[in-house]
């Protein structure tokens, strides 16, 4: 009895009542709940069962050797010591007839099997009559999931105003059970309903294609293809893959048009360049995914010459972005027509041979394989002046990375000299490509 008395921290006498839920006691120090069963008087005041944890020093497991507070002995496992909750179910799992997680036993054949499934094994299932585990409680996975589905429906129906919504919906439920089955349907259900709900949300019936696609947007008819497929197969709705791109391009239009609003009175390039590409669009010359594919490098232009300082882009800022983006050279033709022919500047566009070799230089090309030729073509001894060109080659390509059909013009029409430090260097119009020094001595000629 006097291990039932303890002190709170005013000094009052408090009895636990051996773990039994009382009211009116002092609130839980950790959770403040005032009806629980007292686990741990604490210098603080008194922690209920569930918070009693927190305030102990805990240990290490004696299996695992991780820290807990939560530490206990399970005498089934034959070990004598405290172990963690993880631990503690080391003889838990998956049932291998009813795929429930309990406590296993071994049948003798190999089996893991539950309490339930070892000593009755398979009983009739009350629904259907066919045998099933005896561990899923007398009734059969399919029942179970056609219960489960059917339940779900007639919950979701009941929200719906109309008797007639609440039809189509029952009607969805029905079909997806036929088509994915009742466990998938079972699972997916709810998440459809909320496409039904807000689908109905602006009216009363079903609305036409048009309106679907501008309210959900492609992207999220994709999400909800299910349905949209029903009400495809029942007559119910009609949408196209014309409809979708045409809706698609016009958000990612507006998207773009959005982000050209943040870059300040340089917007009114771009305003100026989408009412020219509308109105080619509105003349049949151009269509509405060649107006998003001209707006995007018009933008990236525009961000480039703001990052340098400008808002009217100039030949500087053409060179840089084409530098990094040399495929967009036809997008933005456009644009740069628009800014010299309308807001007078002084743009030129480079030409497409500069360009590609631009592109080659971009283009990876195989290091190791360079270097492993590079390397067989140094160790030979006798080298003729065609090694020697192609050393002279290979090493460009290797520390320049200059594409295989210029570094070879390179090899054959500049000269080699020989710059500070004993290197060398190919001397190519105003520009010297540095050669390590070690390649001296076999390429001289």
């Amino acid at each position: 009895m006097a291990n039932d008395i303890a002190a709170t921290k005013d000094g009052r006498r408090m009895k636990s009542a051996g773990g039994k839920v009382r009211e009116g006691r002092e609130p839980c120090v950790r959770c403040l709940r005032t009806t629980y069963a007292i686990g741990k008087v604490t210098p603080y005041g008194p922690a209920c069962n569930a918070c009693s944890p927190y305030f102990s020093k805990g240990g290490v497991c004696a299996h695992c050797g991780k820290e807990s507070r939560w530490l206990s002995k399970v005498l089934r496992l034959g070990i004598d010591q405290p172990i963690c909750p993880a631990c503690q179910r080391l003889d838990h799992g998956n049932c291998a007839l009813c795929r429930r997680n309990r406590l296993l036993y071994d049948d003798g054949a190999g089996r893991l099997l539950c309490k339930r499934c070892l000593t009755k094994g398979t009983v009739a299932c009350r629904t259907c009559g066919k045998p099933s585990p005896a561990g899923r409680g007398g009734e059969c996975d399919d029942c179970y999931w056609n219960r489960l589905l059917s339940k779900r429906i007639d919950i979701a129906a009941v929200v719906f105003d109309r008797k007639e919504n609440a039809e189509i919906f029952r009607a969805f439920g029905e079909w997806l059970r036929e088509d994915a089955g009742a466990h998938p349907a079972a699972i997916k259900i709810n998440r459809y309903f909320e496409f039904f709900l807000e689908m109905w949300s602006s009216g009363e019936n079903i609305p036409d294609a048009t309106t679907l696609l501008k309210h959900f947007s492609a992207g999220l008819l994709r999400k909800n293809f299910q349905p949209l497929r029903f009400l495809e197969e029942k007559g119910l709705v009609k949408i196209t893959a014309t409809d979708r791109m045409e809706v698609t391009e016009r958000k990612r239009i507006k998207e773009i048009m959005a982000q050209s609003a943040e870059t300040g009175s340089a917007h009114i390039f771009m305003i100026r360049y989408h009412d020219r590409l509308t109105e080619r669009m509105r003349e049949g010359v151009t269509g509405l995914s060649s107006v998003r594919l001209a707006l995007s490098p018009a933008l990236a232009l525009l961000k480039t010459a703001i990052m340098n300082g400008r808002e009217l882009p100039c030949q500087e800022d053409l060179l840089e972005y084409l530098g990094t983006a040399p495929g967009q050279r036809a997008a933005v033709s456009g644009f740069v027509c628009l800014l010299r022919d309308e807001f007078g500047a002084e743009l030129a566009l480079p030409s497409v041979k500069s360009l590609r070799c631009k592109i080659a230089r971009r283009r990876p090309e195989n290091r190791l394989d360079l270097e492993r030729e590079l390397m067989e073509l140094m160790r030979s001894v006798d080298k003729s002046e065609k090694d020697r060109r192609k050393l002279v080659e290979l090493s460009l390509r290797y520390f320049h990375r200059i594409p295989a059909r210029m570094a070879r013009k390179m090899a054959v029409e500049d000269q080699l000299v020989e710059i500070d430090g004993g290197d060398m260097a190919v001397l190519s119009g105003k520009k010297h490509y540095w050669l390590p020094k070690q390649l001296y001595y076999v390429t001289s000629f």
